[in-house]
């Protein structure tokens, strides 16, 4: 497994996947997916209202 750096330096679950017709291939897609999603909520989570009128968000 590797890791790639976000914005605020923090490391990001990389999974990668092969035979992407397995269960076990799905799963780990699955997750990749649910945590860059639950991160991505976070970090929007720490930006000021004027951070988020940059990015076109609202709370």
């Amino acid at each position: 497994m590797s890791s790639i750096e976000t914005i605020h330096g923090r490391p990001v679950l990389r999974l990668h996947v092969r035979g992407s017709g397995n269960l076990i291939g799905l799963l780990k897609r699955k997750l990749g997916a649910w945590f860059h999603a639950n991160r991505s909520r976070r970090q929007l989570l720490e930006l000021t209202d004027a951070e988020l009128r940059d990015l076109g968000l609202s709370r």
